[in-house]
């Protein structure tokens, strides 16, 4: 069944695909991990991710719903070192720039959530190479898994995070009034400990 599934994952044919993600999607809401030898399990795992590529919203937003499952059952998987962590880390920072605002805050959710699976250091880093991005969905989305990441972790932020601060002042000369008052709002929080 697995090797079935993986191939419905990576179909060309969007309901194919549609139907793969909602069988797999059946499968982890059984709160089990996936029992798949381990290359079969990164198969399907990555063919599952690799869906929040697609450009139609019904196939992202399961792509989504399957990624949060994987991360939730699969921590292992979502280690710093582990493989599968790039991949799904550039896939959800690409859906910051989606037409679609609730694919768009599904994503910024998940990333908070994988940042503080492979830690706030490493996390923090990858954002901050990408406060120059053109596009304004994006920076704002930088700016709100800063912000959630500060709220959650205020009174915990570890002394190794790079300095924050100083990476967010170069949106506040951004040309996009948003993207300023957002900017100058995390620029005020307290990130001492970072």
């Amino acid at each position: 069944m697995s090797a079935e599934l993986t191939a419905k994952l990576a179909s060309l044919d969007v309901r194919t695909r549609i139907q793969g993600l909602e069988a797999l999607s059946a499968r982890l809401q059984k709160m089990k991990p996936l029992q798949e030898k381990q290359d079969a399990l990164v198969k399907l795992m990555s063919n599952g991710i690799n869906n929040l590529k697609d450009s139609n919203p019904k196939v992202v937003m399961l792509a989504l719903e399957v990624t949060r499952m994987l991360m939730r059952l699969h921590v292992s998987s979502f280690l710093p070192k582990a493989p599968i962590v790039n991949m799904t880390f550039d896939l959800l920072f690409n859906k910051y720039s989606d037409a679609k605002m609730p694919i768009r805050t599904a994503a910024t959710e998940l990333l908070v959530d994988l940042i503080n699976m492979i830690g706030l250091s490493q996390g923090f880093e990858r954002l901050s190479q990408q406060m120059n991005h053109k596009s304004v969905r994006v920076k704002e989305h930088i700016l709100y898994t800063i912000l959630l990441l500060h709220r959650q972790h205020a009174h915990s932020l570890p002394d190794k995070v790079p300095n924050v601060v100083s990476k967010v002042a170069i949106l506040l000369g951004d040309t996009t009034l948003s993207v300023r008052e957002l900017a100058m709002y995390v620029h005020t929080l307290d990130f001492r400990g970072l």
